[in-house]
């Protein structure tokens, strides 16, 4: 029995790690990676031919973790794909979301009269996917394939998401996916196992402890600055479930007066099968389902690409949430392109910026850019409202560990950048006492 990390080493994006037990391949999480040179994404592939991958589980549905499953089935993977019941539905949401999004840039681009490669999948094929999907309950064992059986619990980073526990000829390996916060106001707390042999945790901010200000304070300031400029507001945003989060906490703003009655924008092609999801979260959430329809009528839906436009044209203060997060693809860089050089404007990013996105490179102070492959001036605010972000930090991680009935054989650090990974791994050791390791990029390690 092996492990392969096909994905999600040293950065925290495109996560797929390949456990094999004789000639059973299961693949855990099959995302997209960001290529920090060009900018675009690209999949993390398995170090074998896709046919021969006996099934995939899913830890969350966030492109990150999904977004390559197209892919590999058009390559002629034909297993099932494996993730809790509110996850398949978000694939259905966010992957033809993605789709739409790739073939509304290659056709920008076109018409601009670039040289641009096709999108590597288009929504047609995320239909063949999706027929692959199976839904699995939490805290029931199931069958992956004979002498493998999985039984999932909470994740805590987005609604849907869950933590895999591999029983494997009595061996127990484990799979945080993305731990959320332990005092997130919409999340459920990520479950702690009792008993594990291995775990695979994710560190993505391992090196960061998140602030105890109030973070709506910092963000309701942050928009009455904007308005009194006359500017608007972009804030990317990745997913549902962070979306929900979001919207929650401009909810809780307008409804006690902390901010004005701004009008605010989910510029989306699938925005409207995004709220009717949101109806069906009630148990995968701490707030009520009537707070869940008030925050659904806290914004108006843009599907289409010619709203999207006229949306673009209308100067008027205003929030505009839009995808992709980290400004790498999809209507958040038209927003982006048409709000940057504006001084009135504000770009607040409330998820973590990998190294090599735009994101990153704009928190850094780099106002010098390519969009669309047309160089642009910055001249809009830039804030950093990480505290938002979904991701439990070092100190969270550590305590969820320290619910484990006894130390793992060894737990392997993942999905996290230099210096996050290193940071999370001596704080381990010197709290915890547990042997741990970081892998390397397409290593190969048995248990």
């Amino acid at each position: 029995m092996d492990l392969y990390f096909a994905g999600g080493v040293g950065t925290i994006t495109g996560a797929a790690t390949l456990l094999s037990v004789g000639t059973e391949k299961i693949l855990v999480d099959c995302g997209l990676s960001l290529d920090p040179r060009e900018r675009h994404l690209v999949c993390a592939m398995p170090p074998c031919p896709p046919a021969e991958i006996t099934a995939i589980f899913l830890t969350n549905a966030s492109i990150d973790n999904s977004g390559c499953i197209p892919h590999l089935v058009k390559r002629g993977f034909r297993g099932k794909v494996f993730c809790s019941p509110l996850t398949l539905k978000l694939c259905e949401i966010h992957l033809l979301d993605h789709a739409r999004a790739l073939e509304e840039d290659f056709q920008h681009l076109k018409a601009q009269g670039e040289t641009t490669p096709e999108p590597i999948y288009s929504q047609s094929d995320v239909g063949e996917a999706l027929k692959l999907f199976r839904a699995v309950p939490f805290f029931e064992s199931f069958e992956i394939t004979p002498g493998i059986e999985c039984t999932i619990s909470y994740g805590g980073y987005l609604p849907g998401a869950s933590q895999a526990i591999f029983n494997i000829s009595g061996r127990q390996i484990m799979f945080s996916g993305n731990l959320g916060r332990e005092l997130d106001p919409v999340m459920l707390t990520s479950s702690h196992p009792s008993d594990l042999d291995y775990l695979i945790v994710n560190s993505t901010l391992g090196s960061r402890q998140h602030s105890e200000g109030d973070e709506e304070v910092r963000l309701a300031r942050l928009i009455w600055r904007t308005i009194s400029r006359k500017g608007q507001l972009l804030i990317p945003i990745f997913n549902v479930g962070r979306l929900r989060a979001l919207l929650y906490r401009l909810y809780c703003l307008k409804s006690s007066g902390k901010i004005p009655n701004i009008s605010i924008f989910h510029d989306s092609p699938y925005s409207i099968r995004k709220y009717e999801i949101f109806s069906e979260m009630p148990h995968d959430l701490r707030i009520t389902s009537e707070q869940i329809k008030s925050t659904c009528e806290l914004t108006t839906q843009i599907e289409t690409y010619e709203d999207s436009i006229r949306l673009m044209r209308c100067k008027k203060p205003k929030i505009i949430l839009a995808g992709n997060a980290r400004l790498v693809h999809g209507r958040a860089v038209r927003h982006f392109e048409n709000l940057a050089t504006d001084p009135a404007n504000t770009v607040a990013f409330v998820e973590h910026q990998p190294q090599g996105s735009r994101g990153s490179s704009l928190l850094k102070g780099f106002l010098e850019m390519q969009v669309f492959k047309k160089p642009i001036h910055v001249k809009a605010e830039i804030i950093n409202l990480e505290e938002l972000t979904p991701y439990a930090d070092s100190a969270e991680t550590v305590r969820w560990m320290k619910g484990f009935y006894r130390p793992p054989l060894m737990t392997f650090l993942t999905h996290g950048e230099s210096p996050a990974r290193e940071h999370l791994q001596a704080k381990i050791s010197n709290e915890l006492k547990w042997r741990t390791y970081i892998p390397k990029p397409f290593e190969r390690v048995s248990l």
